[in-house]
């Protein structure tokens, strides 16, 4: 299988674009415009969507990419470094300006914590970052899935955690008492993201990969799992506006099993030929984590310029170009003068160790 799926990639880019939008609209609404003033009469942009999207593509991501490494001891500590590689970079850089806008009103220990990512939720100086502290969990937990032997006994428990006390049972009210006052006990500051309904999400994306590994759909057949799974999703976004929100307790295994459908669909249909994208769609899907880390500290130096200043319809849309232009050299800049050589740089450093290493990679 080839390493990376240009239609995924390309996914994962129009994913980050949707999040830009919707911060910018958020910003534009909150404190730039003036009242009565509106973008594109009064639409917004169904971030939550695209998070949804993001945290599926990540199960996927994770399976495809170390299929061959389960059973090994290093295993663990070669995911973790990989992942750490692949994420701190990029959000340490775009964390820059943001901790030097907020310094003054914030303490050195919460701006040290910025820069952790822990597996529990807190004020973050990047507003987008609230999902990483999702993604550092789930890193945790699946580079433990590889342990040799105990790391199925993981999975199992680690899903049956999940269920136990995210599914709505007769018991849910009294569980999620139990867990608030066991994370109390434990002297965790803020909500855990080790269990959370978001892992539903990471682990739809598990599943679709292992259905792609070892039972890929032949020729066409990818659309009609497409379809099935867009089917899923505008299903269970009925409680929640239609992507302006997260899916109803009820719905959250209904959308996270859409997203794994169509995931599932799409790189089938790539696999087989039925589907071709050029190059463009994987330089595009480099762009994508940039961009979604990016966007917000360019929106909050366009609101430091401003100073507060209200705008008209007019000065609305001007802003949002300027500051689309802004993010295109950004991100430009962040993705192929930072982010791609030095993970390029990091791959050889890791092919290196692993020409002494008896662990076994892609």
């Amino acid at each position: 299988m080839r390493h990376r799926l240009d239609s995924l990639d390309l996914g994962r880019f129009i994913a980050a674009l949707v999040v830009m939008f919707d911060h910018f609209f958020l910003s534009a609404d909150t404190g730039l415009a003036k009242p009565g003033a509106s973008l594109f009469w009064g639409l917004n942009s169904p971030g939550a969507l695209a998070v949804q999207y993001f945290f599926t593509l990540s199960g996927f991501v994770m399976l495809t990419a170390h299929r061959r490494d389960f059973g090994h001891w290093l295993a663990p500590f070669k995911f973790w470094w990989r992942r750490a590689s692949r994420i701190f970079p990029v959000f340490w850089i775009s964390l820059i300006f943001p901790l030097c806008f907020y310094h003054a009103s914030v303490g050195w220990s919460v701006i040290w914590q910025q820069f952790l990512l822990e597996p529990w939720l807190s004020w973050d100086a990047i507003y987008p970052a609230w999902s990483l502290h999702y993604e550092t969990a789930f890193y945790i937990m699946f580079g433990l899935v590889l342990i040799p032997r105990a790391g199925l006994l993981v999975l199992a428990g680690w899903i049956g955690t999940v269920l136990l006390f995210w599914w709505p049972w007769p018991v849910f009210y009294y569980l999620i008492l139990l867990k608030q006052h066991l994370f109390a006990w434990l002297h965790l500051t803020g909500p855990t993201c080790f269990i959370s309904p978001f892992e539903l999400w990471f682990f739809c994306g598990l599943a679709s990969a292992f259905m792609f590994l070892y039972a890929r759909l032949p020729g066409r057949w990818g659309w009609v799992q497409v379809a099935g799974g867009l089917v899923m999703v505008v299903v269970s976004q009925g409680g929640s506006n239609y992507g302006m929100g997260y899916p109803s307790l009820g719905f959250q295994l209904c959308c996270a099993a859409g997203f794994g459908s169509i995931i599932y669909g799409m790189a089938s249909l790539e696999a087989a030929g039925a589907l071709r994208l050029g190059a463009w769609a994987a330089r595009l899907g480099s762009c994508s984590y940039p961009l979604y880390m990016i966007n917000a500290p360019v929106l909050l130096a366009c609101e430091a310029v401003l100073h507060g200043r209200k705008l008209g319809n007019a000065g609305l849309y001007g802003l949002l170009t300027v500051e689309v232009l802004l993010m295109v050299v950004a991100t430009y800049v962040l993705t192929f003068w930072f982010d791609v050589p030095l993970q390029r740089f990091l791959r050889n450093v890791g092919r290196q160790r692993v020409a002494t290493s008896p662990v076994q990679t892609n």
